[in-house]
């Protein structure tokens, strides 16, 4: 006795994941704007707070008891700061490898952004009054500057669209959410080209010591680095 076999029609286990993400339309993109525009506003000021702290205000401030000239005090207080974002950005990594269950990243990000305008208007003061006895607070703070900024990019990337179903709106939010980056640091290199000439000259009139208000080097090269001819 023969069997008969029928046909069954073959359909591909991944068929939904060939198929194309509708395009979004304007009221899509405008509301999705709307959804994030925290996130953005948050990812803006923490980076404009950054760079003008970097940039433009503790480029006039250096310590005459600090064991390196004041030429170099930029050059470390740069340094500083890109180690702190370098742990910022992998704080998440870090508290999963002791926490596993626990999710750690926070859709508070404005969190991030008053605290590194607290800093940013703390350094601001420290210019203006030079209060701070020695350079060691100074790097102190220039790495919580650098570890909150880490934090606030990888957590505004993170948060961002997470629950978004579909690929196009996830990837339309987060990038309105890093167009911020480049708003943030246009914004402080605006404002900086008029807060450090005066920061630089109220300096000079309260310290009467040049080599202490600017830690750039702005005119070939620093007298204030000590050298050695060979």
């Amino acid at each position: 006795m023969e069997t008969e076999y029928s046909a069954i029609p073959n359909s591909p286990l991944n068929s939904t994941a060939d198929e194309k993400s509708p395009d979004l339309t304007y009221k899509d993109k405008l509301l999705l704007v709307k959804e994030n525009l925290i996130q953005f506003m948050a990812l803006s000021i923490g980076m404009l707070c950054e760079y003008l702290t970097l940039q433009s205000i503790v480029t006039t401030i250096a310590f005459q008891n600090a064991p390196f000239g004041p030429r170099d005090h930029y050059v470390i207080y740069t340094f500083v700061l890109v180690i702190g974002e370098l742990l910022g950005r992998s704080y998440g990594m870090i508290i999963t490898c002791f926490k596993p269950n626990i999710k750690p990243y926070t859709k508070h990000t404005y969190i991030f952004a008053i605290v590194l305008a607290v800093l940013m208007v703390f350094f601001l003061f420290e210019s203006l009054y030079r209060f701070l006895p020695n350079v060691w607070i100074v790097l102190v703070l220039m790495f919580l500057v650098g570890a909150f900024v880490g934090a606030l990019y990888v957590t505004a990337v993170a948060v961002t669209g997470e629950n978004e179903t579909s690929t196009a709106r996830k990837e339309f939010a987060r990038a309105f959410v890093l167009g911020a980056t480049s708003i943030g640091i246009f914004v402080a290199a605006l404002i900086g080209l008029a807060t450090e000439p005066e920061l630089r000259k109220h300096c000079e009139d309260v310290l009467m010591a040049k080599d202490l208000c600017l830690t750039r080097n702005v005119n070939g090269w620093n007298a204030s680095l000590s050298c050695r001819s060979l």
